[in-house]
């Protein structure tokens, strides 16, 4: 029982530190912020220390940076910049398809009361 208590004591312990270690590092000014940062992660790499979230079988972090590191300028046009005209671009096709559609015909309307009725139909069913 005591190597219980013993080691209940020694995690308490070592949470309290942390506690402690986060406190001064939100205290620090953002240089020496930054600077820690850039010295924790040299150790990691030192260390060989992997994120949580890696599974150390499968070797280092992967990288996703390798697309922008290849980008050229030659690929301009590859991909779709956000810009203004974009909103525009998506509102064209609004209502498009509504020239097939029989006079008076609501068909979101109709999809609502579809829904509604199913969830009528969903509670009755778990009334019973």
């Amino acid at each position: 029982m005591s190597a219980c208590v013993s080691t209940e004591r020694a995690y308490f312990s070592a949470v309290r530190k942390i506690e402690e270690i986060e406190r001064a590092v939100e205290q620090l000014p953002l240089n020496d912020f930054a600077n820690l940062a850039v010295w924790i992660d040299q150790r990691r790499r030192q260390l060989a220390v992997f994120p949580s979230s890696v599974n150390k079988s499968q070797g280092a972090p992967r990288e996703h940076n390798a697309f922008l590191n290849g980008y050229a300028s030659q690929d301009e046009g590859l991909h779709d910049d956000a810009d203004a005209s974009r909103g525009e671009r998506a509102h064209e096709p609004m209502g498009a398809g509504r020239r097939w559609l029989n006079p008076g015909a609501d068909p979101v309307g109709d999809l609502i009361r579809e829904r509604e009725q199913d969830d009528k139909l969903d509670q009755a069913d778990e009334r019973s």
